[in-house]
């Protein structure tokens, strides 16, 4: 065993990703496992302050299992998301005692992934698979906690305040997780027995966080005042005054369900969704800050040009209607081999409206996307593949 400090190599630590090696005191003994999600550089800077050292020797063996496997940046992200979202099916649907853990564990996740690639992130939530209706209240609940993430870092929010708002948004539907999927594919009203249900869960999702261990007080009102409304109006309590954490939790709640389509319904897009959250809520500043986040063209909505061409957004823009994009068609219409990059910025390219998935006949492959934001010319031989 080769010890030495962890601030030596924390160079090989990527935030949001698990350890490729296992943390040790000074005599070797193991504090944290090989595979400890390093959430944030606060968490990181934390473990180098207490001092704490790595085995070269497995470090040395991770980066040659590393090189022969060749990850790329992509990969490892949507790895990273597609396992926190399988993990997340089980835990949600039938929590128990001890699973208090795994669920800050999880907010944890989704606060490391946001702070990776918050363009991404809303890419991959915007681009999901919308046909997967039996899955909506974990999907759902995911996405509102990475929105949760992302404003809550722009409200400039205490990691602690960040950690509540998240864990809130994870579990405000732990007792109707598999309703909401009964739901998404359900043509016909509420029945009397579903109302009731909908309008307890808020309660009964807190006293069922108490049971399994969740302490944190902020976390726990949140979930309990998720539906309420200022000045009354909302439920099961129709409180006057709902907590700051339970009205954001509420506007994102709103408005990420606004981009999911049901059996009977389509998608709404997003400058659609964002206008109705800002009516709707009188012009809340609360509800202002969710969508100056989305932005008005988000990565993964589809843009028609002014050229005629359609793209895709694919990263936030310095200006809010200067997106990057990829172009995916022709002025004709004819989809190209190769998505290009357009320069919004320009009047011949800029964007003329966004258009629905409803009309977009050609998916580009992502990782071709992602070699046109990011600059990784070795993922360029990627193709279009055909809806």
């Amino acid at each position: 065993m080769r010890l030495v400090p962890l601030s030596a190599v924390a160079h090989e630590i990527r935030i949001g990703m698990p350890l490729r090696f296992g943390v040790r005191d000074q005599d070797g003994n193991m504090l944290l496992a090989k595979g400890f999600m390093v959430a944030s550089e606060k968490t990181l800077n934390g473990l180098m302050a207490r001092g704490v050292f790595v085995d070269m020797e497995e470090l040395d063996s991770a980066k040659r299992i590393s090189e022969t496997i060749a990850e790329n940046p992509l990969d490892l992200f949507i790895g990273s998301w597609e396992r926190l979202q399988a993990s997340l099916g089980g835990l949600l649907k039938a929590p128990d005692i001890g699973d208090a853990q795994r669920l800050i564990d999880s907010a944890k996740r989704v606060i490391g992934l946001s702070d990776t690639s918050p363009d991404l992130l809303i890419f991959l939530i915007l681009r999901h698979d919308q046909t997967r209706y039996n899955h909506y209240g974990v999907f759902h609940a995911l996405h509102v906690a990475a929105v949760c993430s992302l404003i809550a870092l722009r409200l400039k929010w205490s990691d602690a305040d960040r950690l509540s708002l998240v864990g809130a948004a994870l579990s405000m539907n732990l007792t109707i997780t598999e309703l909401q999927g009964s739901l998404a594919v359900q043509r016909q009203p509420l029945t009397p027995a579903q109302r009731q249900q909908i309008h307890a869960h808020p309660t009964e999702a807190a006293n069922l966080l108490r049971h399994i261990g969740i302490a944190d007080e902020k976390w726990l009102t949140a979930v309990e005042q998720h539906h309420e409304i200022p000045a009354g109006g909302g439920y099961p309590a129709q409180l006057a005054s709902p907590s700051n954490l339970s009205q954001v939790l509420r506007y994102i709640d709103m408005f990420v369900a606004k981009l999911s389509a049901r059996a009977n319904r389509l998608a709404e897009l997003p400058n659609i969704a964002a206008r109705k959250l800002f009516t709707q809520n009188n012009a809340d500043p609360l509800a202002a800050v969710v969508i100056k986040e989305f932005g008005i063209y988000p990565p993964g909505c589809y843009v028609k040009l002014v050229s005629g061409e359609l793209a895709i957004v694919t990263r936030r823009g310095p200006n809010a209607n200067t997106p990057l994009v990829a172009a995916l068609t022709n002025a004709d219409g004819y989809a190209l081999l190769d998505p290009v990059r357009r320069d919004t910025a320009k009047a011949e390219h800029a964007v003329r409206e966004i258009v629905g998935e409803n009309e977009v006949f050609v998916r580009p492959s992502w990782k071709k996307l992602h070699a046109l934001s990011f600059g990784r010319p070795e993922l360029r031989r990627e193709s279009l593949t055909p809806a």
